[in-house]
């Protein structure tokens, strides 16, 4: 990475559209001399100005935070001894005891507790308060400073360091929004691998107790979403290509049903739709949901997918998606009706019969 050196501190982008209203911004950081060892905070002594600049570095933040598909989700555990963050959250933003700044100080130390005898290193702790589409966030993340070569005015080679907005491995968030509606799930961090990012997991107190039922069918959803909105070439998919994608997801994830598998979002991805995972990804991971990436597909989720189901007080239906595809039936949206076709002979015997028995 080259920067420009002689670049104004503050560097305007003519026409910058935020992403975001930023209500409150701050950076506190961590130092760390040993990865096992107990860190320390040095705070900022007052909030961050939301300049240009500070507007631009949280939109990343929450862009990037967004476009990651392995996260997890869910709520406080409901243990406010063992981790306060919860209580400091619900000060905040619940009761409007605190300011921003008390809460952001409290959270980072609160960080810095979890992150000993951990393999955690230093780093600095960006706190947001922001609205997105009406909806009320708290983003944490841990930044790191990475080095880069610098090139001056004179085009010398120099030394400097950048944040690394793009590469950040530990985050979290918290929507006020969806815990003051009473939502199952509002918080969510980054999972990382190999259970590295555990002690995020622990400082945010967040109940990632999986529904995979409730995940399943979240995901149904979100797939028949994507095969009406992709477009191939630009071309939206036809029928009978729309039965074979959604096919082949129901029979993959009644597979790894069957075997426990873990339905890994990325991974899943690239099997489904190689053309373009990351769009198949994003349809999943940004469809409003908040999906568990690594939850086992629950068979009974899966429905709706290649086969739709329906029943009344005197009736029970159940039928293939290539009944539709075929005609064999056909749906009415001005009376919400059905038409029934090609019906089994066994079945147009007995319902003669019954009409001859009700004409008598």
């Amino acid at each position: 990475m080259v920067a420009n050196l002689d670049a104004p501190e503050e560097s305007m982008v003519e026409g910058y559209v935020p992403i975001t209203s930023v209500r409150h911004v701050i950076v506190h950081t961590l130092k760390k001399e040993q990865k096992d060892a107990t860190g320390a905070i040095d705070p900022r002594q007052e909030e961050m100005e939301v300049s240009e600049l500070a507007q631009r570095l949280v939109d990343t933040l929450y862009v990037e935070y967004r476009k990651r598909h392995s996260k997890s989700h869910g709520k406080f555990d409901g243990d406010e001894e063992k981790s306060p963050s919860q209580v400091y959250a619900r000060h905040y933003l619940i009761d409007k005891e605190i300011a921003f700044y008390e809460f952001s100080t409290a959270m980072a130390k609160l960080l810095c507790d979890k992150t000993a005898r951990t393999a955690a290193t230093g780093g600095h702790i960006f706190i947001a308060h922001v609205d997105h589409d009406s909806v009320e966030y708290v983003l944490i993340a841990l930044i790191t400073e990475e080095q880069a070569i610098a090139l001056s005015a004179g085009k010398n080679l120099r030394p400097a360091e950048y944040l690394n907005l793009k590469g950040f491995r530990f985050a979290g968030r918290i929507d006020a929004t969806a815990w003051n509606a009473g939502a199952e799930r509002y918080v969510s961090f980054l999972k990382g691998t190999k259970n590295v990012a555990d002690y995020f997991k622990a400082f945010l107190a967040c109940d990632t107790a999986i529904s995979n039922l409730l995940d399943t069918q979240h995901l149904t959803e979100s797939m028949r979403r994507f095969v009406l909105s992709v477009e191939v070439e630009g071309s939206p998919l036809t029928e009978a290509q729309r039965d074979s994608l959604l096919r082949k997801v129901d029979a993959e994830c009644r597979r790894m049903a069957d075997d426990s598998i873990p339905l890994n979002i990325t991974e899943f991805s690239r099997a489904m739709w190689p053309s373009d995972p990351d769009a198949f990804a994003d349809s999943i991971t940004q469809s409003g949901f908040e999906i568990n990436d690594g939850f086992v597909p629950h068979k009974s989720g899966l429905r709706g997918l290649v086969s739709f189901r329906g029943k009344s007080a005197h009736w029970t239906l159940e039928f293939d998606r290539r009944a539709l595809l075929s005609k064999d039936i056909v749906y009415n949206d001005s009376d919400r009706s059905i038409t029934l076709k090609g019906l089994p002979l066994d079945l147009i015997e007995k319902l003669r019969e019954e009409d001859e028995d009700s004409g008598e």
